[in-house]
Order: structure tokens, then C-alpha cells, then sequence
């Protein structure tokens, strides 16, 4: 099943869903992205039989996940989500972290929240990416004071 067909046979009046799977297929992360949103809608039994298995296994939902907003060289933001929000920063700043932060190094964290569960650290992180730059500098500058 590819991502038109999911969105046409389960997402069609449903935009948030839609977005999600778009926003999996762009990540090339299907596996262990949509179904933590899936879980969510109820749609867990009728997605699971499908031609590919999209049940993750050995995701830690608990424990701590951080959302964390960067600032590039260049100015521009990276959000994302971790574990361990010391060790990505750093692999941000070695090249290893994101494409889109590889060629912008250095990176400097501007700010981060921390979350007991990761579907919440994951829908914020979808949430913020949505936000636009003004909206972003408003956050940022808020964690700052």
C-alpha cells in the first residue's frame, strides 16, 4: 500500500491523518511513524493486515523525549525529537544528525521541552513544524526569558 492509497482508503475526510502519513512517507519512516498516530484513531486492526506490517516493535513509549527547536548558521529552525537531547545536538554539529542540518553547521539549541511519552513528544514535533517562522520566533523567544 503506498501512501495515496492509505490516504484515499482511510484519511480522505480526514486531513490531520492525511498529514501524518505524508509527513511519514516524507521521513521514509513509515514503520515506526504512522503507527503511533494510527493507534490513536482506531485504525490499528484495519491497517495491520495490510501488505506491510506497520506495528513497531520494541519502541519505548515512556521515559523521557525531548522536542527541540535549532537554530542553523544560516539562520533558519530544525525541529525534532530525541531521547537524548545532549548526544543529537552533538551529532547534529558532527553532520551525522539531519540532511537538512548538514550543510548548516554549526547548530545551537534554542530551545526544548521535555515529555514523559513519546506520542505527545511526536504530535508536538509535528505541531511545531506546521507553526510558521514568526510563530517559531515567538517560542523561542519565550523559552529564552
Amino acid at each position: 500500500m503506498n501512501k495515496k492509497e492509505l490516504i484515499n482508503k482511510y484519511g480522505k475526510n480526514n486531513r490531520y491523518f492525511s498529514e501524518v502519513v505524508d509527513y511519514a512517507f516524507r521521513r521514509r519512516n513509515i514503520r515506526n511513524l504512522i503507527p503511533q498516530l494510527i493507534d490513536n484513531m482506531g485504525l490499528q486492526k484495519v491497517i495491520n493486515g495490510s501488505k506491510f506490517n506497520l506495528l513497531p516493535k520494541g519502541i519505548k513509549r515512556r521515559g523521557k523525549f525531548f522536542v527541540y527547536i535549532l537554530e542553523c548558521s544560516d539562520g533558519t529552525y530544525y525541529t525534532g525529537y530525541t531521547p537524548d537531547i545532549e548526544r543529537r545536538v552533538e551529532l547534529h554539529n558532527k553532520g551525522r544528525g539531519a540532511k537538512y542540518t548538514r550543510d548548516r553547521r554549526p547548530v545551537k539549541l534554542v530551545w526544548c521541552k521535555e515529555y514523559k511519552y513519546f506520542k505527545r513528544a511526536f504530535l508536538e514535533e509535528i505541531r511545531i513544524k506546521t507553526l510558521t517562522r514568526k510563530q517559531k520566533e515567538k517560542l523561542v523567544a519565550s523559552f529564552r526569558k
